[in-house]
């Protein structure tokens, strides 16, 4: 079974635009700070993003946390949202815009709501429930659409540690070392 999944991956990783993948990194680079959010588990996987940012030496921050600062027009607001439609990230996405900070987005729902608020958009062509799309796969739920997406933004995680030519070990030196 994992094998199947991972078959499914691939075939969607090779469907994922390049230019979009640059222009999401890009963003990032180009902001002061990152805020990251999601909601279920694509929350879950926004929350690996953004620690492994703060390991590269980013200032990133998740917006969840009680000791996240405010949002600054300087900032990039990343949002990670299978369908595009979940409604407390829209509002994110549109107290970001007032603020004047940038929107990146990472979803399955090209034509969504989120879309359309976002200044930078990496779709994943993949199936997500909410979105009822008819993508095969034998994953559950929006797994597929999760499981990809932590792949792609690992892979954003390694282009960004190149450009800024971040070693492991810098890399580990910011690694939590109390747990």
């Amino acid at each position: 079974m994992m094998r199947t999944l991972a078959m499914e991956i691939a075939d969607i990783s090779g469907r994922i635009d390049a230019a979009q993948t640059d222009r999401f990194c890009a963003a990032i680079l180009e902001s002061s700070r990152v805020f990251v959010t999601g909601r279920g588990r694509s929350g879950l996987v926004a929350k690996c993003f953004v620690m492994r940012l703060m390991q590269l030496g980013l200032d990133a921050y998740s917006i969840d946390e009680t000791n996240t600062p405010g949002v600054r027009p300087e900032d990039v607001l990343v949002i990670c949202s299978g369908s595009g439609e979940t409604e407390g990230l829209i509002i994110n996405a549109r107290h970001a815009q007032r603020i004047g900070a940038k929107v990146a987005l990472v979803t399955a729902g090209e034509n969504s709501t989120l879309a359309g608020l976002a200044d930078t958009t990496v779709v994943i062509p993949s199936y997500s429930s909410k979105l009822k799309n008819r993508v095969p796969t034998l994953n559950v739920l929006a797994g597929q659409f999760e499981d990809s997406m932590l792949l792609l933004l690992d892979a954003c995680v390694i282009t960004i540690m190149n450009k800024l030519r971040v070693t492991e070990d810098e890399m580990m030196s910011r690694h939590k070392n109390i747990e």
